[in-house]
């Protein structure tokens, strides 16, 4: 039988620094826009008016029941456009004919800011801030004189877009 010796080893590890590689990584996302918006009225009825009149105000306008509710991250505006009065017949007097203003209050509301509205749309308030926000819409019609007597409707687009 043979005899097997048995030896130690030891080993000794020495203190060697780690070895560390870094760099700067930029990170990057985009937080998409987004916006909601609830309009809170679908029509506006001015009732009988009188030919030759001006500066119209829209029917309970002071107490803000015109508006649109609208939560966003980012600046927003106001657009409008609308089609000419109409009776259904042959009577007609242009959309220029109603001005819109929009404030962030219903007592801000001034027909000396309001635009006059066309065909085309019409920036009425840009630049509003973002967040959860009322956008009070005020609205003043003037009637052409001798305009013949006949009830008349128009369609108006309210747009609310982030700019």
């Amino acid at each position: 039988m043979k005899k097997i010796k048995a030896m130690a080893i030891m080993l000794t590890l020495l203190s060697v620094p780690a070895l560390v590689i870094a760099d700067a990584v930029t990170m990057t996302g985009t937080v998409d826009k987004f916006m909601t918006a609830t309009f809170q009225y679908s029509s506006v009825a001015y009732g009988s008016l009188s030919a030759g009149s001006s500066n119209n105000v829209a029917p309970n306008q002071a107490s803000g029941v015109y508006n649109v509710s609208v939560s966003t991250n980012y600046l927003y505006k106001v657009s409008a456009s609308g089609t000419d009065f109409s009776d259904g017949g042959v009577n007609t007097f242009g959309i220029g004919n109603l001005t819109m203003d929009s404030h962030w209050s219903a007592v801000g509301l001034a027909e000396g800011n309001s635009i006059a509205l066309a065909t085309g749309s019409q920036d009425v308030d840009n630049n509003i801030g973002e967040g959860n926000t009322t956008s009070y819409h005020g609205f003043w019609l003037d009637i052409p004189a001798a305009q013949p007597a006949a009830a008349y409707t128009s369609t108006l687009t309210v747009t609310v877009t982030n700019e």
